[in-house]
């Protein structure tokens, strides 16, 4: 508490610095978007537009105090500064641009954050702090922090903790942040809320003596399929919770050095094309072979198919010389990450139809015989009339 009483005073003390010197502010002020922190030294310095970007730069405590969202971007490097983002810089936004900056004082901040904000990270950014009870960077209470880019920044405090969270901190995109404190109480201190996100990492260094404690959360994920699980590496261990849990403690032995982040949860193929396919013999014929999954995925036969029938790539193919008949065969899908997925699959080989030759034409029309039936009848007076009658027959 004593700490974080230091600090709102100090932050306090910047937002009375300012008003009183507000009308001191030249009629074409600095552009603030930009602060190259190597020129600030021993010359009290004014920049930015009051209510848009000022800046205030007091020699006498080496402190950067930012007054409004801005934007800003800090570059450079200075031996003895400690940056303050005000209350009234409400949805700050701040990147941080190859910065490294040093500050010795007693109960001092690296940068510190009264404010929501968001922080970008550009290149390699370092801020150091000495003095005794001083954080490298501090999110102070009731405000959220959110830090994304696709940087680095190391906090290192060589007599306290060198992250300080009493508010929400966002960590997202492809951040990386390392954290070192001091040997007696560790590399984090966290009374608020640290929120994991995309491909971000924290690495922590503990030198504490004894074993460091961290709870960490999981941000939303970007959509409703997508699906995350912790990694943990280096000398990270669950403290409590799964992997697969939003929100978990991780243990680090003393002197060990643990990272934090996530990664999709991998997803086993599951086959989701036809598991039947019918053709004819001669014929043949070929199907798309479907799953979900992570890729890539890779497909194969369990060795009971028929003879002509092969995959290529993520194709089935019946060859024509496959004989009529059906088959049941299984078709496996693999891609690393166990349960393979296998499909019992029926294939339906039907005979073609046999064609008919023609039958030339015989006798008196095609097809048709001529049957000749006589019937003698007899008459009165020795007559005989014979009667021929014709009759077709289908010779089919």
């Amino acid at each position: 508490m004593k700490k974080m009483r230091v600090g709102i005073a100090g932050a306090l003390v910047g937002l009375a610095l300012a008003a009183a010197c507000m009308i001191a502010f030249p009629a074409t002020a600095l552009a603030a978007q930009t602060i190259d922190v190597s020129t600030l030294s021993a010359t009290t310095t004014f920049g930015g537009t009051p209510g848009a970007d000022s800046w205030i730069y007091m020699s006498g405590n080496r402190i950067l105090y930012l007054y409004d969202a801005g934007p800003y971007t800090l570059t450079g490097t200075n031996g003895e500064l400690s940056v303050l983002i005000q209350p009234s810089a409400y949805n700050a936004q701040l990147t941080l641009d190859n910065v490294n900056i040093n500050y010795s004082p007693s109960f001092g901040l690296g940068l510190g954050i009264f404010a929501n904000s968001t922080i970008t990270l550009l290149g390699s950014n370092n801020i150091t702090v000495s003095g005794i009870g001083s954080y490298a960077f501090s999110l102070n209470p009731g405000f959220s922090c959110t830090i994304q880019g696709d940087g680095t920044l190391t906090m290192v405090s060589q007599n306290d903790h060198g992250l300080d969270v009493q508010g929400t901190l966002s960590i997202i995109e492809s951040v990386a942040l390392t954290v070192t404190g001091d040997g007696s109480v560790g590399a984090i201190h966290n009374a608020g809320s640290i929120l994991m996100g995309d491909n971000a990492s924290l690495t922590i260094n503990n030198n504490s003596g004894s074993q460091q404690y961290l709870t960490v959360d999981m941000a939303p994920a970007p959509d409703a399929t997508t699906a995350y699980q912790w990694k943990l590496d280096g000398d990270a261990t669950l403290g409590s919770g799964a992997l697969t849990d939003s929100s978990i403690t991780i243990l680090i032995v003393n002197g060990g050095m643990g990272i934090i982040s996530r990664e999709l949860i991998p997803v086993a193929p599951t086959i989701t094309s036809a598991n039947n396919f019918s053709c004819v013999t001669g014929s043949g014929g070929s199907l798309a072979l479907t799953a979900t999954g992570d890729a890539p995925i890779t497909w194969s036969l369990d060795g009971s198919e028929p003879a002509g029938v092969t995959i290529t790539g993520s194709t089935l193919n019946v060859a024509a010389t496959v004989p009529a008949g059906t088959y049941i065969f299984g078709i496996i899908a693999t891609n690393g990450i166990e349960p393979d997925a296998t499909q019992e699959f029926t294939l339906t080989v039907t005979a073609a139809e046999t064609v008919k030759p023609d039958i030339p034409p015989t006798g008196d029309s095609a097809g048709v015989g001529l049957l000749a039936v006589a019937l003698l009848i007899t008459l009165g007076g020795g007559l005989i009339l014979t009667v021929i009658s014709r009759r077709r027959l289908n010779l089919e």
